[in-house]
């Protein structure tokens, strides 16, 4: 499933990482417009589907028109990790 998701993922092409500490995390979402249905429990993680609270919450990123989530699990850590190199290699030309 996650194969599938990942041919959908389009990266912003500023390749500043961006934080935000915890205290400030609901304006974020407020900002993106997902606050609610995070606050409510609707939110998951893009490469496992676990849902996302804020104890376990590691990325927020877009795809698409949609914004996305990724939980603290190393696996989908890494799955996060190899959409990006894989939308390197589709900017790079490889």
């Amino acid at each position: 499933m996650v194969k599938k998701r990942m041919e959908k993922v389009r990266f912003m092409s500023d390749k500043t990482i961006k934080a935000v500490h915890d205290d400030d995390l609901s304006r974020l979402l407020m900002s993106l417009g997902v606050y609610d249905s995070f606050i409510e429990g609707d939110s998951t993680c893009f490469f496992c589907g676990k849902h996302i609270n804020e104890d376990d919450i590691f990325a927020i990123f877009p795809v698409d028109e949609n914004i996305e989530f990724c939980c603290n699990d190393a696996e989908c850590k890494l799955s996060l990790m190899g959409l990006k190199e894989k939308e390197d290699e589709v900017v790079a030309g490889v």
